[in-house]
């Protein structure tokens, strides 16, 4: 998009900030339906955590994909560190679960027009 042609509203829907906004979304998500499944090992409790505290930082995802070449990787790798960050050592969840169920690039774009 070019900034001087496009309403900040528009600008906005195309921006990385909110790409990965809907990306942190579908992750949240797959961690919620596999605590509903409840065959893998995630909790309702863990997945609702996951949820409140879900969080990434939109420089740090562009720095690792400046090393990866890959977005979705690169996102990946943040917002699992940013859990892990936040994981509170008191309880004893498993952190493996906190972005432990990355859907695969493909998934992730055809989601992301759907939310």
């Amino acid at each position: 998009m070019i900034d001087r042609y496009t309403r900040p509203e528009m600008g906005h829907i195309f921006s990385l900030e909110n790409k990965y906004a809907i990306w942190q979304e579908i992750e949240v998500l797959a961690c919620e339906a596999q605590a509903e499944l409840g065959k893998i090992g995630i909790t309702k409790e863990e997945a609702a955590w996951i949820r409140n505290h879900a969080a990434f930082d939109k420089d740090e995802v562009d720095a690792i994909e400046a090393v990866t070449n890959h977005d979705v990787i690169a996102f990946l790798t943040e917002f699992f560190y940013q859990g892990k960050s936040h994981f509170p050592a008191a309880h004893n969840y498993n952190i493996h679960y906190f972005g432990g169920f990355p859907v695969c690039r493909h998934d992730i774009h055809l989601l992301e027009f759907c939310i």
